[in-house]
């Protein structure tokens, strides 16, 4: 029995279920922290996930800014890692950083380590 040669076609399906974890998760946090409505206020929700991660969420349709003077997609996630550019993703995909520290896995870890800081049982 011979492994399976991985294909190109293998890796976008592996990136597409990775990003909705992604996106499952920020808006778990800010649902912990007690985010509602968003969609009601002016410009992204943000937050310091910790000392090295932030994170704006567009809950709108149009592009908007944010505070790092970013446009951030609509109902899009800007995520910076040490105040650089880290990733741009929303339900369908996006573009993250691919560094030793500054990738989506360490992200997700990050933003799990917060919710479990709030005192929430990450599922």
């Amino acid at each position: 029995m011979t492994e399976k040669e991985l294909t190109a076609e293998d890796m976008v399906a592996s990136k597409e279920q990775k990003f909705p974890k992604a996106l499952m998760v920020v808006g778990d946090l800010a649902f912990h922290l007690g985010a509602r409505n968003i969609r009601q206020a002016p410009g992204c929700w943000e937050h310091h996930i910790d000392e090295t991660w932030w994170v704006a969420i567009n809950p709108h349709d149009d592009p908007t800014k944010c505070s790092h003077n970013v446009e951030v997609p609509g109902r899009a996630v800007y995520v910076t890692y040490n105040e650089w550019p880290a990733g741009f993703f929303d339900a369908g995909g996006g573009q993250f950083a691919a560094g030793e520290g500054a990738n989506e896995d360490n992200f997700i870890a990050a933003v799990e380590a917060a919710i479990g800081r709030i005192g929430v049982t990450v599922r």
